[in-house]
């Protein structure tokens, strides 16, 4: 979960990445790849918006048609792989990069958008915010 001063800071990158969210989004939390859990007060209802997932690697951003308030109880506790095993096959690999801060995910170094590897070997250990300031203007330069 993000703290708000965290918020703060991911909210700024996500708007710079994706200008369409601007004004509506509202990130809560993020995950050991670095994507952010988003409230949409763009979708929903005024008083529940929807839940969005927004991936900096691969600048997809994925609505969950569902309340905030219904997220965690039907969405989140019913997500049996948040991706352990493959954190856990990349730690392999790469020995020593466990365990992650507050702050660190692991991210890929070039962008799957901007032609980088879906591969372990294009995956390192990042800061949350340098991957995400890194990726937001490599993808508006892209646009």
């Amino acid at each position: 979960m993000h703290t708000p001063a965290s918020a703060a800071v991911i909210d700024g990158f996500v708007v710079d990445a994706f200008p369409e969210l601007d004004g509506r989004v509202a990130c809560f939390g993020f995950d050991w790849l670095g994507q952010q859990w988003a409230i949409d007060t763009g979708s929903g209802s005024p008083g529940d918006p929807d839940v969005l997932l927004i991936n900096p690697n691969t600048a997809e951003v994925s609505p969950f048609p569902i309340a905030f308030s219904r997220f965690h109880d039907e969405v989140f506790v019913d997500i049996k792989d948040l991706g352990e095993r493959h954190l856990g096959e990349w730690a392999a690999e790469y020995p020593g990069q466990l365990p992650l801060a507050f702050d660190e995910c692991v991210g890929n170094r070039i962008p799957i958008f901007a032609g980088g590897a879906d591969s372990f070997e294009n995956m390192s250990k990042q800061d949350v915010r340098v991957l995400w300031g890194t990726h937001s203007q490599i993808l508006a330069q892209l646009r």
